[in-house]
């Protein structure tokens, strides 16, 4: 068991720290503070503008030591920030009279940025004024912090998507939820009927695309059916499309997902520092479809145990934060004593306003062992 356990945390480690796919664009999810660890005491806050430019303050001192800043304003295109940098100085403090005040045009700073967390600050000054910042370099960057409801996720498709889909084998709307993930696996609940699974194909710009998935139903069926008609289409516009068509029990259903990020959801920082840290705490655990229900309580580590006192049947597993500051989680767990569903579960989840069962945060999880699907929710308990 402890080599599971230690598998599995070594496994989003990797994922964690492996280079993404997809080519980082600026957006507003950029927005923050970034520093250099090794020269703590300087640094930049990035803003991105809504109209195509953005604002850049640099927090320096001068060749004295005395603080000063450095204010850029440029166009962003792909990874890129190329600004114009102004020093200003002269206004007194308590008076700020702006007849006062002197705008240096100073030089020129180009952010290059890697992933979500890394970027690098090329610099260049056009002046010969020594006794103000001077020179050029180049200063590798980390993200310091970010701005709330802005998190930023290396996949651009990574998020929660929920909407209505429409089937025709019962004329009934359903409401969807689906969560994709970093890596780019995806599940799909559609609440009251069943639940898909797959995995997007090569990454697009634009967006990607998933055509060969599987639906389980939460009816006892004797496999889980496969579906090539299935298909899953994710925009960077923030919108999940869904297709599929069997010449099984579901008929043909399709629907249209906006992401919780046109809602200020999608990327909800977790509460604390760090990992699993941000969801130690004491839970009701429930089981969405069988409305069975029992008392857990997740560790710092991620792990959890629960047992229901009517069945009997228990749930043990781990969750991951593979990104404390992005609102997914990857979710590991064994279902035991409890008949036909009994077996390992992998999925993914995510934190939700919980207002059908609290009026705080809910943790959903969906998941799916080799015949099953599992959908839970994990509701705060005092």
């Amino acid at each position: 068991m402890k080599a599971q356990r230690f598998l599995f945390l070594f496994l989003f480690l990797f994922a964690l720290l492996s280079s993404s796919a997809y080519s980082i664009e600026v957006t507003r999810h950029l927005s923050g503070s970034w520093y250099n660890v090794d020269q703590d005491g300087h640094g930049l806050s990035v803003e991105i503008l809504g109209n195509g430019t953005a604002v850049v303050y640099w927090f320096v001192y001068n060749p004295d030591g005395t603080p000063t800043f450095l204010i850029a304003q440029g166009p962003y295109s792909g990874d890129q920030i190329v600004a114009t940098a102004y020093h200003v100085s002269g206004m007194r403090w308590g008076i700020f009279n702006p007849l006062e005040k002197t705008v240096l045009p100073w030089g020129e700073i180009v952010m290059t940025f890697q992933d979500c967390r890394h970027a690098n600050l090329n610099y260049l000054a056009a002046h010969n004024d020594t006794s103000i910042p001077y020179g050029g370099g180049d200063i590798p960057m980390v993200r310091l912090s970010n701005i709330d409801h802005l998190q930023c996720n290396d996949n651009p498709f990574a998020g929660i998507y929920e909407g209505v889909l429409e089937r025709d084998e019962d004329g009934v709307s359903h409401r969807t939820k689906a969560v994709v993930s970093a890596e780019n696996g995806f599940a799909v609940y559609v609440e009251g009927a069943f639940m898909a699974f797959g995995d997007f194909g090569e990454p697009n710009v634009d967006e990607a695309w998933s055509d060969n998935a599987v639906i389980l139903p939460f009816e006892p069926q004797a496999s889980a059916i496969p579906v090539p008609d299935f298909s899953a289409r994710v925009q960077s516009t923030n919108r999940m499309l869904l297709t599929y068509y069997t010449q099984g029990p579901f008929g043909y259903g399709s629907g249209d997902l906006p992401a919780l990020d046109e809602a200020f959801r999608r990327g909800v920082t977790l509460d604390g520092p760090s990992a699993a840290d941000s969801i130690e705490r004491r839970y009701w655990l429930q089981d969405l479809n069988s409305g069975d229900y029992a008392a857990t309580e997740i560790a710092h580590t991620g792990e959890f145990t629960a047992v229901s006192d009517r069945t009997q049947c228990s749930w043990t597993g781990l969750v991951a934060v593979p990104d404390p500051m992005f609102n997914l989680l990857n979710v590991s767990f064994d279902v035991g004593d409890c008949g036909e569903t009994n077996g390992h579960y992998t999925g993914y989840g995510y934190h939700a306003d919980g207002h059908e069962f609290y009026t705080n945060r809910v943790v959903y999880v969906f998941a799916r062992s080799e015949t099953r699907p599992m959908a839970l929710a994990l509701v705060p308990r005092s």
